[in-house]
């Protein structure tokens, strides 16, 4: 879910917003030529890195459904001219990294398959020491109380130590085949994390790739690392109990478990010299609440250099989490923020979802889906999204429900596509790649940076996006 505001333009506004973005492009550049005397956070969180005005001229007025400053590009009609150019200009470097990712998981499933053998086998074995040893102690049950009426039956007694020799046997087998259940599981558990380690580096290599290719020197990704280690990363854009609320609750284990596991996963599947911005943005915590991205249009403006970020302290945008949100929803939110930062992204995006759904009449997701809680307003169409929802393991009832959602619609600046196909990509980036190869190559094409033509070269020539060349 996400939310636009603009700021409000009374007198002078817009002279005042100029020379915001002004100054924001001469500090890029002095900063990109190297004259920033900064630390390891680089521009983004120090003193240097602040631009004049940054945090407080967006005033939020209404929801963002007007086009206010006219930088939000409509949606685009047709048959998605943009992103079968965009497909057809890197069709051989899409198709290479697809490749990569089945050449990545291949070198691993072998051995996935074996651990997985083993673990049902561990499996199999404990529960049939544990059905021995249950049996075992309902004969022993039975002995006693019959013992208990016979006392000095001889038979009994010798079947009383016999039982008692076995239930010790069988305690020792439970134990055995318990310790190597749990070492099968650890194994496969490992072998796991090797699988997904091995596909996020392919993912990587293409970040690298785009970046090599384009001649950029990569600065922002330790900037961002530095970033996500800072405590100010959660509730920069809140101030008093809401700031603090925020920390606490993000300093528990599984909340920290979850932000961290978002953030490995975008250091690598994300372009960070193309997408600091977006990855950088500051999260509020709350114990209870919908999932969102707020944006105001004074932090992604469009006449920025590409790949510059404002500090944490002039930010006014944010995503809002809750306390119960796993890694998914992080990367999710995080996608809106790509989206709205990077112009082209959403001329993509919206020509994409257009030929995906065009001539289907959009659905009322409160009417559709009466249980999930959705408001009244929001509507989409499903296409055929469902099939990579399917792919990745998600029931029918579900992968119907998230398809909707991926084909929500909004008021022509912003969509679900990328938010909802990021999701995939972080559950399983081959599997998605293999049942929705369009959708796959527009989700990673864009966060790789690979497909954003118009915005590497302006990257390349350090100049705003949509300015002449």
């Amino acid at each position: 879910m996400i939310a636009v505001f603009r700021p409000a333009r009374h007198r002078d506004a817009d002279a005042v917003l100029r020379c915001v973005r002004i100054l924001r492009a001469v500090q890029a550049v002095i900063e990109r030529r190297g004259f920033c005397p900064t630390g390891p956070g680089g521009g983004i969180d120090n003193s240097c890195g602040k631009s004049e005005g940054g945090g407080g001229a967006g005033s939020p007025v209404g929801d963002g459904g007007s086009s206010g400053g006219g930088r939000v590009e409509p949606a685009k009609s047709g048959n998605g001219p943009l992103v079968k150019a965009a497909r057809d200009e890197h069709k051989k470097a899409l198709d290479k990294a697809r490749k990569n990712l089945d050449k990545a998981q291949e070198k691993a499933d072998a051995k996935f398959a074996e651990t997985t053998k083993k673990f049902y086998e561990a499996k199999d074995a404990h529960y049939d020491a544990s059905d021995r040893a249950a049996k075992l102690q309902e004969e022993h049950a039975g002995i006693i109380q019959r013992l208990s009426a016979d006392p000095t039956n001889a038979t009994l007694q010798q079947a009383l130590e016999r039982s008692v020799g076995m239930l010790e046997e069988s305690s020792k087998a439970f134990e055995s085949t318990h310790k190597a259940l749990e070492k099968s599981h650890k194994q496969r558990e490992k072998v796991r994390q090797e699988m997904r380690s091995a596909v996020q580096k392919a993912l990587r290599k293409e970040c690298d790739s785009v970046n090599k290719e384009d001649g950029v020197e990569e600065r922002r990704r330790e900037q961002v690392q530095h970033i996500y280690g800072l405590e100010s990363h959660v509730g920069a854009a809140q101030f008093g109990d809401v700031a603090e609320r925020s920390r606490v609750i993000a300093s528990r284990t599984v909340v920290r478990q979850e932000m961290k596991e978002a953030q490995e996963f975008a250091m690598n599947a994300v372009n960070s010299e193309i997408h600091v911005q977006a990855m950088t943005t500051p999260v509020v915590f709350e114990e209870s609440v919908r999932a969102s991205a707020t944006v105001r249009e004074i932090d992604h403006d469009a006449e920025q250099l590409v790949g510059y970020a404002t500090s944490l302290g002039n930010r006014s945008s944010y995503t809002t989490l809750s306390a119960n949100d796993n890694a998914s929803t992080h990367v999710h939110e995080m996608a809106h923020h790509m989206e709205y930062s990077t112009p082209e992204v959403r001329e993509l995006t919206n020509d994409f979802l257009a030929s995906r759904t065009g001539g289907e009449s959009p659905v009322q997701f409160s009417k559709k889906f009466p249980d999930v809680g959705y408001a009244d307003d929001e509507v989409g169409s499903p296409d055929d999204f469902s099939k990579a929802f399917k792919a990745a393991g998600y029931s029918d009832e579900d992968a119907e429900r998230l398809a909707h959602y991926a084909g929500k619609r909004y008021d022509g600046t912003m969509t679900e596509v990328l938010t909802m196909g990021m999701e995939l990509m972080y559950k399983d980036a081959r599997t998605f790649a293999a049942s929705d190869p369009e959708w796959f190559d527009l989700v990673f094409g864009v966060a790789s940076g690979r497909i954003l033509s118009k915005t590497r070269k302006a990257r390349k020539e350090q100049r705003p996006y949509g300015t002449p060349s």
